[in-house]
């Protein structure tokens, strides 16, 4: 079963993907020189376009971004956000960093969103599809 499961993860994404079972977002290692390069697009062996950001989401967020990060951390790690946002009159700072159309059907734009309270600190992060 392992080698099964090995075999099938060696697979290209563009396959994979007709499973529904298959996350797109755990495809790289998070890789800080790439993310901030905003260099977006790699292509695999059939030349179809892959976002690398969103490629690099579930490594990010599971070992990189955590709760109680300062501004000038995130900034660090990620570089400038693609948006700012004020969590619609939350008086919140919200930063938003695009990770391309990567999920669903590849129409709708999949972001990190770094919420941030008061004094500066994470208090949320997280996907989502606009």
């Amino acid at each position: 079963m392992i080698l099964l499961g090995a075999g099938y993860q060696a697979l290209p994404y563009r396959i994979r993907k007709y499973t529904l079972f298959d996350s797109p977002f755990d495809e790289m290692k998070f890789d800080r020189g790439l993310w901030q390069s905003k260099a977006v697009w790699k292509y695999d062996q059939m030349t179809e376009k892959q976002p690398l950001r969103g490629m690099m989401y579930c490594d990010l967020v599971d070992h990189y971004v955590h709760n109680g990060m300062t501004k000038s951390e995130v900034e660090q790690l990620l570089g400038k956000p693609d948006n700012k946002d004020d969590a619609w009159g939350a008086h919140k700072d919200v930063w938003n960093y695009s990770l391309g159309a990567w999920s669903g059907f590849r129409v709708d734009g999949d972001y990190l969103t770094v919420e941030f309270d008061k004094q500066g600190k994470v208090v949320a992060f997280g996907g989502w599809q606009s």
